[in-house]
């Protein structure tokens, strides 16, 4: 049936938009927050052995360092590839005289990854291997991936640092991750959140954080606050002010790409617009008698149903986490697929009467 391509065709084309619109905004990263260091600059700390590139000769027992130049709250994230060859040992991470994350290295091959999150560290960390035996290690990989926070203030009572995860879309929330750690104990910090839209105020908030108990010197404290984007959001660059009365300011400013909801709405607007503007049309379907041939089957209301289940199921996996909201917003984006498909390709229809 002709009619029936033509709808599939109009009908793919709305829940292709859908799903590229919600890869788009998902898959979006910042680069500009990572620092990559591929190489290794080990240097032989203790013991006998020799660094050539990136094979280290050992011959008894042995230390190897290189630096991390990371600062206090970097987050890292360590990804390493060693061939031994009759040597075996161990790898740390260490702060000064602290030694974390230990990793066993055996003969053959090892990969080795670490992750942690960020904390207060006035001591520059370092990988560092302790080697024995009589053969050689290659490093074949070392990637060193260094994110450093967004925002960070040394106060006379406090050291805070705040990573912005997102928004990337209009469909994100804005995620700031704090860290604070006392110089001594406190009982709360607070702090008033401005949004502005291209200069217009949309949102403004007086928040705060009670540590239970309080917060003692040279303990670290991770808490996340959320925001939204205003009642509306909207795609485009938006500005970000977070004020301490404590002496501390952190403004940034991102760009918002379209999202799912936004795409909702257009088809919302679009489907009143199609209605108003082909009322007469519409109301024509009525005196209109089609042929049973012309008639929509079955199976062409079933595949109707499937693409509004699946454009109402994509609907709510990207918006979840809002709860009753996301099953709302599945539901209505699956009933206005389901009744502008059905309208076009009717619309079809009655083009081909009159004419």
């Amino acid at each position: 049936m002709r009619h029936l391509r033509i709808f599939k065709l109009k009908g793919l084309l709305i829940l292709g938009s859908i799903l590229v619109l919600s890869m788009l905004a998902t898959s979006i990263i910042s680069s500009a927050e990572l620092n990559t260091n591929l190489n290794s600059n080990f240097e032989v700390v203790r013991g006998n052995a020799t660094v050539n590139g990136s094979e280290i000769r050992v011959n008894g027992y042995t230390v190897i360092s290189s630096s991390l130049d990371s600062q206090p709250y970097d987050k890292l994230q360590i990804e390493m590839e060693l061939l031994s060859r009759n040597v075996t040992g161990y790898f740390f991470i260490v702060f000064g005289s602290k030694y974390t994350n230990y990793k066993e290295i055996s003969e053959g091959y090892n990969r080795i990854e670490v992750k942690f999150d960020p904390q207060y560290q006035n001591k520059l960390a370092r990988i560092e291997l302790q080697l024995l035996g009589d053969g050689s290690i290659e490093v074949q990989n070392l990637k060193i991936v260094k994110t450093s926070p967004d925002f960070k203030s040394e106060l006379r009572n406090y050291t805070i640092a705040i990573y912005r995860n997102g928004p990337f879309s209009t469909d994100d929330l804005i995620e700031l991750e704090f860290y604070v750690n006392p110089k001594k104990k406190m009982n709360s910090v607070e702090y008033n959140i401005y949004l502005s839209y291209f200069g217009f105020n949309i949102y403004k908030k007086s928040k705060g954080y009670l540590f239970l108990a309080g917060l003692q010197p040279g303990k670290d404290k991770r808490f996340v606050e959320k925001a939204d984007l205003g009642l509306i959001p909207l795609p485009g660059i938006y500005n970000l002010r977070v004020k301490s009365d404590d002496g501390w300011v952190y403004e940034d400013s991102f760009t918002v790409l379209p999202g799912i909801g936004n795409l909702v709405v257009v088809i919302f607007i679009v489907s009143i617009i199609f209605a108003i503007k082909n009322r007469e049309k519409l109301q024509k379907l009525r005196d209109i008698e089609i042929s049973k041939s012309e008639k929509l089957t079955v199976k062409d209301y079933l595949f109707i149903t499937l693409l509004s289940i699946i454009g109402g199921v994509v609907i709510w996996y990207k918006f979840k986490e809002l709860g009753n909201i996301a099953i709302l917003l599945s539901i209505l984006t699956g009933l206005l697929v389901f009744t502008l498909s059905v309208t076009l390709i009717e619309e079809e229809v009655i083009e081909d009467d009159i004419d």
